[in-house]
């Protein structure tokens, strides 16, 4: 993974793509995080999984920095731009290029985006996977808001929160 990356960055021209990969190493990191704090999952599946968790939309970032600037500059929701200047989301776009790759089946299914409601006690590994990888990037993503202080620790306990129990050690943290 980190080859990948290491490669990924040497093409890094745009800040898109800047961004896209440092969020994802950055998710990555918190990934393991949680992963250490919950002892939900294995600590390394988890730092690859959070780090691929954004693969589509680093690979719009690469190939397709055009349609990536005209998604950055939309108003509003941005899964709503993505897909339509796309034609779908950033996370099928990653899903499908894993399965034409043959990454292993766990980190194309972990590339799933589960929210804190849809996790539930009876999960797979790969699910657990998917719900640590979406943990980790939505923290991310609030970290990197353009928020107070106050805004992102709220948001950040109210998504750590939303995944309930499997997730309470991180309560505070």
């Amino acid at each position: 993974g980190l080859i990948l990356f290491e490669h990924l960055q040497a093409q890094a021209t745009t800040p898109a793509l800047v961004d896209a990969l440092t969020m994802s190493f950055y998710s990555a990191i918190l990934g393991r995080a949680i992963a250490e704090g919950t002892k939900f999952v294995d600590v390394e599946e988890a730092f690859i999984s959070a780090l691929f968790h954004n693969l589509g939309r680093i690979l719009a970032a690469l190939y397709l920095p055009d349609e990536v600037a005209i998604i950055n500059a939309s108003e509003g929701d941005t899964d709503v731009a993505v897909h339509s200047v796309l034609g779908m989301s950033y996370s099928a776009l990653g899903i499908g290029v894993a399965s034409t790759l043959k990454l292993p089946t766990k980190l194309a299914h972990s590339l799933t985006r589960v929210s804190g409601p849809q996790s539930r006690q009876s999960m797979t590994d790969s699910e657990k996977l998917a719900c640590v990888s979406t943990l980790a990037n939505k923290i991310a993503d609030a970290l990197a808001a353009n928020t107070s202080a106050r805004h992102k620790r709220d948001a950040i306990n109210a998504l750590v929160a939303s995944y309930g129990a499997h997730f309470a050690a991180l309560n505070g943290k």
